[in-house]
């Protein structure tokens, strides 16, 4: 389902640098496609609430959450309620000012983000929760400390972009710049099948700018180009044609999508966990939490995945569990619930796409969890899966 023309019109002005704002999201509740009434109203009290909170800072040039509003999905939009519930529900914590002021820190907020997700997924499952305690001697601080039912610190990280992921982000980049400065309104939709070699910059853009230019002067624009963009560009008239040619592609218009890339190696969790562990203090119970943007945690290569992963948590007693999250291609519509070997492997959709979530404990660790612990931090990884899914151990 796609966005009508007025609210297409919307999309544009919003993306905008200049434009976009917490008034220019309000005014395109009602076009959304996929949302119902109630939420439609959960959004706009969310926006409000936001609002409040932090003024325009999110529609600062880098900020992260910018990024939420020029997507025209109800997904993306969701993600501003799920926001907003999460800073009310943490409202009252003694951290919460500090926090907020991370989020609206641009280089903070994506990291702030993802330690704020896991403080209310933990506060929920039961636990009592600190944000940001000071480290034991040493200077800085942890991301969380849960207090209660046991002491156990919490530390987030991200695995870095590798060199194909940075050419995926610099064609995007330079895609979506070429079409935020149109003359005029233009719908899109495409993908990057590869990234943009630095040499190639200047043919790529004149390309694209030639690209824009059929848009513009009204007629349906497409680049299928196989080495590296898949782009379709079209005025607001020519709404049912270019959804017509994006539905054959799978793909959606308002989005720009990159394929996942199975390149994450093991030496890049290894750099990681040695990296982050100096985080966690020793004789304490430690819980490493990373992210990756890759194809990594395929079903075939789950124990594989695990014995890897066995190994070197060998060398940091200090960590009692480490979770890793990343991209997932299903085998079956759906959810994943699965024991290994007493470690935990989670899949589903979170609406958008795919993610694999993998809790393993660590044998030899100084301090392992409790089953009070173990138990709470497994919850969380289930929140807001169909409990209908089948278990299964393995």
């Amino acid at each position: 389902m796609f966005m009508n023309t007025a609210a297409s019109l919307h999309f544009f002005e919003r993306i905008r640098p200049e434009g976009c704002s917490w008034g220019a999201l309000h005014e395109e509740i009602a076009s959304i496609p996929d949302m119902d009434a109630i939420e439609c109203l959960a959004l706009a009290a969310a926006y409000h609430d936001l609002e409040a909170l932090v003024e325009e800072a999110f529609f600062t040039q880098g900020h992260p959450i910018a990024n939420w509003a020029w997507e025209s999905g109800a997904w993306s939009r969701r993600r501003f309620v799920q926001l907003a519930a999460m800073l009310k529900r943490r409202g009252q914590e003694a951290d919460y000012t500090q926090l907020c002021a991370n989020l609206e820190h641009v280089k903070k907020a994506a990291e702030t983000l993802d330690v704020l997700e896991w403080w209310d997924r933990l506060a929920l499952a039961g636990c009592e929760v600190q944000y940001e305690p000071p480290l034991l001697y040493k200077h800085g601080t942890a991301d969380l400390l849960i207090v209660a039912p046991q002491e156990c610190y919490v530390e987030l990280s991200e695995l870095e972009t590798g060199a194909t992921r940075g050419k995926h982000n610099e064609l995007r980049a330079l895609v979506m710049d070429v079409i935020f400065n149109a003359e005029q309104p233009l719908l899109f939709a495409g993908k990057t099948i590869a990234g943009m070699p630095r040499s190639r910059r200047t043919d790529i853009t004149a390309r694209l700018l030639a690209l824009r230019h059929v848009a513009e002067g009204g007629f349906l624009a497409t680049m299928e180009h196989p080495d590296f963009l898949h782009l379709g560009l079209a005025p607001l008239a020519l709404q049912s044609e270019l959804a017509a040619w994006a539905a054959a592609r799978a793909l959606d218009i308002g989005n720009l999508t990159t394929q996942p890339i199975p390149e994450l190696e093991d030496w890049r969790l290894r750099r990681k966990i040695e990296e982050k562990s100096v985080q966690l203090p020793r004789g304490k119970a430690g819980v490493l939490l990373l992210y990756s943007y890759e194809i990594y945690l395929q079903y075939a290569r789950i124990p594989a995945v695990l014995s890897f992963l066995e190994n070197e948590l060998r060398n940091y007693p200090q960590i009692s569990a480490l979770i890793l999250r990343g991209l997932y291609f299903p085998q079956s519509p759906d959810p994943l619930r699965l024991t290994h070997e007493g470690h935990r492997i989670i899949a589903y959709s979170n609406g958008r796409h795919w993610e694999c979530t993998l809790l393993l404990y660590n044998r030899i660790a100084d301090c392992s969890l409790p089953a009070t612990l173990s138990e709470r931090l497994e919850a969380t990884l289930v929140q807001g899966i169909n409990d209908a899914t089948v278990e299964r151990t393995e």
